[in-house]
């Protein structure tokens, strides 16, 4: 599991994915291959779910923006 805490970074992995993204959220948590929607259940935060493990393909991405 990873979260994102700053909005561009947010709104980047979003738009690479073709997602929409709201300003009000920029926590996002990934588990899981990239789900068909997404659910904005909190103020601040967007889930993206469906599977219970990050898909390695996904997860590589991820890391390459994110954890570098």
């Amino acid at each position: 599991m990873y979260e994102v805490d700053d909005v561009v970074k947010a709104k980047q992995f979003l738009n690479m994915y073709g997602l929409p993204f709201e300003e009000n959220s920029y926590k996002i948590i990934v588990k899981g291959e990239l789900a068909d929607y997404i659910s904005c259940f909190q103020k601040h935060f967007i889930a993206i779910h469906k599977c219970y493990v990050l898909h390695q393909s996904l997860e590589a991405e991820f890391e390459k923006l994110y954890m570098t």
